[in-house]
C-alpha cells in the first residue's frame, strides 16, 4: 500500500511504535480486536503492534489507491472507510464499508498484485498496516492463526460472489433485498448502518430509488428505519423471497 506504507527513520528497520488511539477497549493493542488473532499472549500481540505502522485520516482522505502494492493487512481502529472502484463508463462501484474493527488485505497480501480498489475516509479515522513479513513469521509459530485467516479469506470470498448474483438483479426490490441479507448476515443483530447513497453506489441504483424502495419496505414491515443511516431488517423471509422472485 503506497500511499500508507510510509515509515519513519527511527535508526532501525521497524517503525516507530505510536499506540494505537481510539481504541481503549483493547488497552492500545489493536489487534486484540481481531478475530484472527484472538488467543494471542499480550507479548505476540504487543510485537506485532510493533512491527506495524499507525496512520490517522481526516474524513475525505485516501487511505489507498487501486494502483498500491496488496502487502499488508490493513486494521481499522475507529472511524468508517470506504472501499470502492471507478468502472469504465466513470460510475463509482461501492464495494464495502469498514467500521472500527474491520480487517482488509488479508485475501490479496501474497497475491503479488495491487490492490485493485480504492479506499477513502468517510469520518476520521486510524488504521493500522502489518506486514506480509510480520504475519508469515506469526503464521509459523501459530498455524491457528492462518487457519483463521483462511477463514476470514473464505468467508470474503463468499460475500464477493454473493455480491455479484445481487448484481445480477434487474429489479431494484431484488438487489435491495438481496444486499439487506447480506449485511444483516454480517451484522448479526440485522441492524445495517449504511446510509441511502452507500447502498446506491453499491448496487448501481440511484439513491432516489433506493430511498423510495426503502419506504416501500418499511410499509410493508420488512425493514425499519431510525434515521438515515439506521435500517433494521425485520422480516428476512419476505426479503428473501423478494430477492428469488427476480432470478
Amino acid at each position: 500500500m503506497k500511499g500508507v506504507l510510509e515509515t519513519k527513520n527511527t535508526g532501525t528497520n521497524e517503525p516507530a511504535y505510536r499506540g494505537c488511539k481510539g481504541n481503549p477497549a483493547c488497552n492500545g493493542l489493536c489487534t486484540k480486536r481481531i478475530s484472527v488473532f484472538q488467543g494471542l499472549s499480550d507479548e505476540a500481540h504487543l510485537s506485532l503492534v510493533r512491527l506495524a505502522q499507525h496512520r490517522d485520516f481526516r474524513r475525505g482522505d485516501t487511505v489507498f489507491l487501486s494502483e498500491d502494492r496488496a502487502d499488508s493487512i490493513l486494521i481499522l481502529r475507529y472511524g468508517r472507510i470506504k472501499l470502492s472502484r471507478i468502472l469504465k463508463d466513470g460510475q463509482e462501484l461501492v464495494l464495502g464499508i469498514l467500521s472500527g474493527g474491520d480487517v482488509t488485505g488479508e485475501q490479496t497480501i501474497y497475491s503479488g498484485e495491487n490492490m485493485d480498489m480504492d479506499a477513502t475516509a468517510l469520518e476520521d479515522c486510524g488504521i493500522c498496516l502489518i506486514s506480509a513479513q510480520a504475519i508469515a513469521g506469526l503464521v509459523m509459530r501459530r498455524p491457528d492463526v492462518g487457519v483463521r485467516l483462511l477463514h476470514s479469506i473464505g468467508r470474503k470470498l463468499h460475500d464477493a460472489q454473493h455480491l455479484v448474483e445481487i448484481l445480477s438483479r434487474r429489479r431494484a426490490l431484488a438487489r435491495l433485498s438481496g444486499f439487506l441479507l447480506l449485511h444483516a448476515e454480517r451484522a448479526g443483530n440485522g441492524a445495517i448502518e449504511l446510509s441511502h447513497e452507500e447502498i446506491a453506489a453499491s448496487l448501481s441504483l440511484s439513491r432516489e430509488t433506493v430511498t423510495r424502495k426503502l419506504a416501500e419496505m418499511s410499509r410493508a414491515g420488512m425493514v425499519s428505519s431510525s434515521g438515515y443511516r439506521q435500517i433494521r431488517v425485520l422480516d428476512r423471509s419476505a426479503l428473501q423471497a423478494a430477492f428469488m422472485a427476480d432470478e
